[in-house]
């Protein structure tokens, strides 16, 4: 369980959100809001890239240095050396990481995510190799908790299949998934709760799955927003 404590965060005079105690669950959470509501920003806060102006973030009740070793992160834009292959990039983050694992287990995992010739430097990877070595150094030290900000961009239709799958396979071992895409109408039935960013307010939605089914086509936040609020008699958006 993660918990988000009395959260605010801002960048100078203007506040992007704020949200009461909220304790997001194991399985799938999908994180919506518009673009600018703050979901990169709420993600960087749950790693401690960020700080927030207010509140705290604990994980099973570790702070999040404690937790660190347990969580994986896909950014949108990952950040890797270009003179670099993808598998020596690998290598040097397990070789500088508090906690190593074992090189064949990487060169497993990398052959695994179909991500390209082990000779190929990262300046010349496409958008989807790109997203592929974020996603296996993510996985590197089989996370308990895995926070993914759209992880779809760049994926061929076989990589989003196996990523949707893994996001499965960590659910039934009660793991917790955090998922920021903006393609809602493709991934939106995975979801098991929905971490919510709108009109400034952080809200949470536990166990949506049955009622996001009718939902059609053209899913928007506040479409979203509005089912769960009327699920739950809170008026609309």
């Amino acid at each position: 369980m993660i918990l988000l404590k009395d959260l605010k965060q801002g960048f100078g005079n203007r506040e992007l959100f704020r949200g009461k105690n909220i304790k997001i669950e194991s399985g799938i959470n999908y994180l919506i809001g518009t673009n600018g509501t703050g979901k990169t920003t709420l993600l960087k806060l749950m790693v401690g890239i960020l700080k927030p102006q207010k509140g705290e973030i604990k994980y099973d009740d570790k702070s999040i240095e404690e937790a660190l070793d347990t969580i994986g992160i896909v950014f949108d834009e990952p950040c890797f050396f270009p003179y670099l292959t993808g598998l020596e990039n690998l290598l040097y983050f397990n070789q500088n990481a508090r906690i190593k694992v074992d090189e064949n287990f990487i060169k497993s995992l990398y052959h695994t995510w179909n991500i390209g010739a082990e000779d190929i430097r990262y300046g010349q990877y496409s958008l989807g190799m790109k997203k592929k070595l974020s996603i296996v150094l993510s996985l590197m030290r089989n996370p308990s908790y895995w926070l993914l900000d759209e992880p779809f961009n760049g994926l061929d239709m076989e990589t989003q299949h196996m990523l949707k799958l893994k996001m499965t396979e960590m659910k039934k071992l009660g793991k917790t998934v955090i998922l920021s895409s903006h393609n809602m109408n493709d991934h939106i039935d995975i979801a098991d709760h929905i971490l919510a960013l709108c009109h400034k307010e952080l809200k949470y939605y536990p166990n949506v799955s049955r009622n996001l089914g009718v939902l059609g086509e053209n899913i928007s936040v506040e479409k979203i927003i509005n089912e769960l609020e009327d699920k739950n008699g809170s008026g609309r958006v």
